[in-house]
C-alpha cells in the first residue's frame, strides 16, 4: 500500500489491524525517514494507549528523526508506561551508541583528509621532467632546443602532465606579440591566478563533446 501513495492507510493498518508499532517505524524508515508527517502520525496513534508508547520508546531510540526527549514530553501526566525505566535505559544506551559511532566517523574523514591533503601537497611539490626538444602545444615552435636552452623572450608554462606551452600562446598572444605586454600578462594572470589556465590538450580529451558533435555521432 506504500508504494501506491497511501502511506498513512498503510501505517493505519500496521497499528490497529496488525497491532506492530515496530513494523510501523520500519515502514516510515523504509519508505520516507524524512516524513514528519507520518511521524506525527504514527506518534499521536501511539499516544492513545499505554502499551504501544511503551514499544514506541523502546524501538524509537534509533530513529534519526525522531527525539525521543520531546516524545517523553508529550506523554499524558499520571499515565503508567509499561516497563518504563527499561524503555528509558535502552533510548539512553541506544542515544550513546549513535554519538560513538558519529564520533568515529569524524575521526575517520579527519585522517582521511589529512593523508589526501599531505598527498596532494607532495603532488604538487614533484617536479615535472621537460625533454628537449619541447614544442608548444599550440603554435609548435620549440620552446626548449635540442641543446637544452631556452629562449630568454618566451616565458613557458609547464603543466603536471609534463605539456609545455608559450604564456603568450595560452594567453591568445600571436609569435610576434609585444614581448613586455606578454611579461605583464604573465605576471598578471599566471603569477596571481595560475589555477585559471588548464592544459589545453588534456583540456580537450576530457572536456565532453558538445551536443553539436553528439547529434552529428549520433547521425553516422
Amino acid at each position: 500500500m506504500g508504494s501506491t501513495g497511501a502511506r498513512k492507510e498503510a501505517l493505519k493498518l500496521l497499528i490497529e489491524k496488525l497491532q506492530s508499532v515496530s513494523g510501523a517505524i520500519d515502514f516510515i524508515q523504509t519508505e520516507d525517514p524524512k516524513d514528519s508527517e507520518l511521524w506525527e502520525y504514527l506518534i499521536v496513534e501511539c499516544l492513545k494507549f499505554p502499551e504501544r508508547v511503551s514499544e514506541l520508546l523502546e524501538h524509537v531510540g534509533g530513529a534519526e528523526y525522531v527525539e525521543p526527549i520531546k516524545l517523553i514530553r508529550r506523554i499524558p501526566e499520571g499515565v503508567n508506561i509499561p516497563h518504563l525505566r527499561d524503555r528509558l535505559v535502552k533510548i539512553i544506551s541506544d542515544y550513546g551508541v549513535v554519538q560513538s559511532l558519529r564520533e568515529g566517523c569524524a575521526t575517520i574523514l579527519q585522517r582521511d583528509c589529512a593523508a589526501l591533503q599531505e598527498r596532494l601537497y607532495a603532488a604538487n611539490r614533484r617536479g615535472v621532467c621537460v625533454m628537449a626538444p619541447a614544442v608548444c602545444q599550440l603554435c609548435r615552435v620549440p620552446c626548449v632546443s635540442e641543446t637544452g636552452r631556452k629562449d630568454a623572450d618566451a616565458s613557458v608554462v609547464v603543466f603536471g602532465c609534463a605539456h609545455v606551452f608559450h604564456t603568450r600562446c595560452l594567453l591568445g598572444k600571436t609569435e610576434g606579440g609585444d614581448v613586455e605586454e606578454v611579461k605583464r600578462a604573465m605576471s598578471r594572470y599566471v603569477l596571481k591566478q595560475q589555477t585559471e589556465f588548464a592544459c589545453a590538450v588534456c583540456y580537450k580529451k576530457e572536456k565532453p563533446p558538445s551536443n553539436a558533435s553528439a547529434n552529428a555521432v549520433a547521425n553516422d
